[in-house]
């Protein structure tokens, strides 16, 4: 069917409502026809010509009211008209379903255009809506139907208007509109009938920032059973910006969340990868003997050299530039390969735990063997402080020439080297132990995922632990404390010497055994000392309270022979709980057993004054609260981050976290201490867990 084309004059009015008056015609057309508009369906008519709506049957003044209460101008379309003609056609493309008292109505003439609607499908209460609509340029395809080719130019001017008039229609359109209005701000949503189907406008925000959203007529049947004043569900599809932000953000959300998979996956890959290529780039190398310990002590007896066994723990990255420093061709201790016989072990399988002891909570660490697997000496440290701080390249030169020096005097001081020998073990090798059993075989599974295969030096501390703590018994404080660092007695070292002292702390153990920096410690407890990592073994096996025998050499004039003395360290009771082990990756372990996964550290002075507490008092800062699993347990208790607790059990007096452990780890698993928590100025009661 042809429509009508109104001409009445553009004014104040018609443009309020939106009228097609403003669509250009012909000034003789124009002329024509002033008595109001032409559409069949169109309420201004009837309010122009004085006559009811030929279309609903509604009086002339009832549909001005109804307009001037219910009609609201919608902002004009911020697309470009090229693009709004481009789209339309796309639609217009599509024939629109028509119902049959339409379609039998439909006729060429002009005059029979003005044919009453259908009232099946155009209900009498539709034509505020359809002012509306037609405010916005936008009815569906009943207004956008070809025009009469009377006048082709007439035509093509007929169906665009100017810019300047469709802006003048509405208000300009918000970027950003504002939040959906209270629900006594009035109705925010339209809905119009016609022959295409049925659309509906929502309104999200005041009238001056509204935003149309047409639906499809599946979709609004659909909510037919809707509430009349409720507005109906929009598809997303249909979403204007706003959503289309919130569209984004989940959108960057599953980024996310499928980014940090895929760098999980990769941080595993890349794991994989660094122990394959550790493997491929050494196992044919002609100075080293991989991972086949046997193998080199073979070689040792055959050549008659000190083994140099290292110990590492690839995918850790602790350590890591220590040990490709070590590989470089260019190392700084590359000549003195040759005078040894240099072995990489990469795993914890099958380890000789009888043998080999030494601090499993490092990633690389070295020994120095005879042949007939007599002990030199050890190398390595790891503390809280800077890799490079505890090892350096040049400090292992200065330990493998003092091994190939004992290796000289070997068998003559191998009395001398009995201290150093490994003590009795309960199991001979790591997957014997009862937390390991069954998990691990005693190679590395290098045809499948070879790093879940591996038993890393960590996990056998965790398994001793592990295993005091099943059998309920008290743990011993070298298990707890082990391989205590120098500066548990007031001693730092030097870590480009073997085992010479730099530091000296004031009123330290150390201190009142008169050692002054620049001494070289020559032997402990009657075993001769070639790095720091010796000392700490010597400190490991020392008893609970006690005195240990110490020779130094003191530097002198060149052509001077160094001074050697002797003193003696006296060991208070509890000495070894001065140690810090907060940086072990063991500790992590005693948390979950201990503080429920708290994460626990001393308060300073200055923070003590700031909330007035005294320095001989118990203050520990919540640093960090577990969330998962057993390390759980003190959150779900009621501990949270910043929290001080100032008392628990019956311990009161300042106290490091390393010295709170080994106090909560005396009482047995379902123990929950009593506690004192100082949160935001208040004090609150607790009970602390101990699994």
């Amino acid at each position: 069917m042809k429509p009508a084309i109104c001409t009445r004059p553009r004014t104040a009015e018609t443009a309020r409502s939106g009228c097609e008056s403003t669509t250009r015609l012909p000034a003789a057309s124009r002329a024509k026809r002033t008595n109001g508009c032409r559409k069949s369906c169109c309420p201004i008519r009837s309010a122009g010509s004085g006559r009811s709506c030929s279309r609903c049957g509604s009086p002339a003044r009832a549909m001005a009211r109804r307009r001037d209460s219910q009609a609201a101008p919608l902002p004009t379309n911020s697309a470009s008209p090229k693009n709004r003609n481009a789209s339309s056609r796309k639609r217009n493309k599509r024939s629109p379903r028509k119902c049959s008292a339409r379609r039998a109505n439909s006729t060429s003439s002009f005059a029979k255009s003005r044919r009453k609607s259908c009232s099946a499908c155009s209900p009498p209460n539709s034509g505020a809506s359809s002012r509306s609509l037609s405010a916005s340029g936008s009815t569906g395809n009943s207004t956008r139907r070809r025009l009469p080719a009377t006048n082709a130019r007439a035509t093509r001017l007929a169906t665009r208007r100017p810019k300047a008039r469709r802006r003048a229609t509405a208000p300009p359109r918000s970027r950003n509109p504002s939040p959906r209005p209270a629900d006594d701000a009035g109705p925010h949503w339209r809905r119009e009938n016609s022959c295409s189907g049925v659309a509906a406008v929502r309104y999200l925000g005041p009238i001056a920032n509204c935003r149309r959203r047409i639906l499809s007529p599946t979709r609004i049947a659909s909510q037919s059973g809707r509430r009349k004043d409720s507005p109906p569900t929009v598809p997303r599809r249909a979403l204007g910006s706003h959503t289309g932000v919130t569209i984004m953000l989940r959108a960057t959300i599953l980024a996310l969340a499928v980014g940090s998979l895929f760098l999980a996956s990769a941080a595993g890959q890349d794991r994989e990868t660094k122990v394959r290529d550790d493997r491929d780039k050494l196992k044919d190398s002609d100075v080293w003997v991989y991972n086949d310990f046997d193998r080199g002590v073979a070689e040792a007896k055959r050549t008659g050299k000190p083994l140099f066994v290292v110990f590492r723990c690839i995918p850790c990255e602790a350590c890591s530039e220590f040990d490709k420093a070590l590989l470089e061709d260019e190392s700084d201790v590359r000549d003195l390969f040759d005078k040894f016989v240099c072995v990489r072990v990469v795993q914890g399988n099958g380890l000789d735990l009888a043998l080999f002891q030494f601090d499993y909570d490092q990633s690389f660490h070295a020994m120095f063997l005879s042949a007939d697997k007599t002990i030199y000496g050890r190398f390595g440290t790891r503390s809280a402080r800077k890799e490079h701080e505890d090892m350096t390249m040049q400090g292992l030169r200065q330990t493998m020439l003092a091994a190939l020096e004992l290796h000289k005097d070997y068998p003559r001081n191998k009395f001398e080297l009995a201290g150093k020998q490994g003590k009795p073990v309960d199991y001979p090798v790591p997957e014997a132990m009862p937390d390991l059993k069954g998990k691990y075989g005693a190679k590395l599974d290098y045809g499948g995922k070879v790093v879940q295969s591996c038993i890393h030096c960590h996990q056998i501390r965790d398994s001793q632990r592990t295993a005091y703590r099943t059998a309920n018994e008290p743990m011993p404080v070298e298990v707890l404390y082990p391989y205590p660092l120098p500066e548990t007695i007031g001693l730092r070292m030097d870590p480009n010497e073997a085992a010479t002292i730099a530091e000296v702390a004031e009123g330290s153990i150390a201190a009142k055994a008169v050692l002054k920096k620049g001494h070289r410690i020559m032997k402990l407890d009657g075993q001769p000392v070639i790095s720091t990592a010796d000392l700490q073994w010597v400190l490991h096996n020392a008893p609970a309270s006690g005195e240990i025998v110490v020779q130094v050499t003191s530097p002198r004039e060149t052509g001077r022979a160094p001074l050697t003395d002797e003193t003696r360290l006296k060991l208070p009771e509890g000495w070894r709980g001065r140690t810090d082990i907060s940086w072990r990756p063991t500790t992590w372990h005693l948390r979950g057993i201990a503080t429920g996964g708290l994460v626990l550290e001393d308060l300073t002075d200055d923070a003590r004054k700031e909330r007035g507490l005294s320095g001989d008092s118990l203050a520990l800062r919540v640093k960090h609260v577990g969330q998962y699993g057993h390390h759980a347990a003190a959150k779900n208790a009621g501990f949270q981050q910043n929290d001080i607790i100032t008392a628990i059990g019956d311990l009161k007096d300042r106290r490091t976290e390393s010295e709170f452990l080994a106090y909560a780890l005396k009482h047995r698993a379902g123990d929950k201490l009593p506690a004192k928590v100082l949160r935001g100025g208040k004090t609150v009661e607790l009970k602390l867990p101990i699994q």
